[in-house]
């Protein structure tokens, strides 16, 4: 009977790596000392310090938003996750966000791995296993095994 169960939570977990986004849907975070509001209507992401000393704005909806906890740096995944449809290296996966900077960066896939290396799921291929805020900016696990680290305020991409 455990054998069953086992088969069947390791095919639900599958399942749901290719189920359908929901809806954009307006929403609001709070990390550490900032709050984020993404509006579907309007349109933006709006980041604003707790003290209200830092508020700013980007001209889009974002889905998968990764605040920093001082509000001033945001890192955006692309609009499918951490799923990409085909293997095209050119495709932006990530998108960094600096309240200094108007200009975003951007990440393709092949810029962070080799496209050739990620697994694919039923009709996906999965190149981002897990995102996490350390002391001093963001580490990302990706599905080939390699630990990158991303400077909120450098924009630099370090292989760990």
């Amino acid at each position: 009977m455990r054998l069953v169960w086992a088969i069947l939570l390791v095919l639900a977990g599958s399942a749901n790596a290719d189920t359908p986004l929901a809806l954009p849907a307006d929403y609001t975070t709070t990390v550490q000392s900032a709050t984020l509001t993404a509006s579907v209507a309007g349109g933006f992401t709006r980041i604003i310090r707790t003290d209200g000393s830092l508020d700013w704005s980007i001209p889009r909806w974002i889905r998968f938003a990764y605040l920093s906890p001082d509000g001033r740096a945001l890192l955006a995944l692309a609009d499918s996750g951490n799923l990409v449809g085909t293997v095209d290296p050119d495709q932006i996966v990530l998108t960094l966000y600096r309240a200094t900077d108007p200009d975003p960066l951007e990440a393709t896939l092949s810029a962070l791995m080799n496209p050739a290396d990620m697994p694919q799921t039923t009709s996906h291929y999965a190149w981002l296993q897990s995102i996490s805020w350390e002391s001093d900016g963001w580490t990302l696990e990706l599905t080939d095994g390699q630990r990158l680290s991303v400077d909120p305020v450098s924009g630099v991409f370090t292989r760990l």
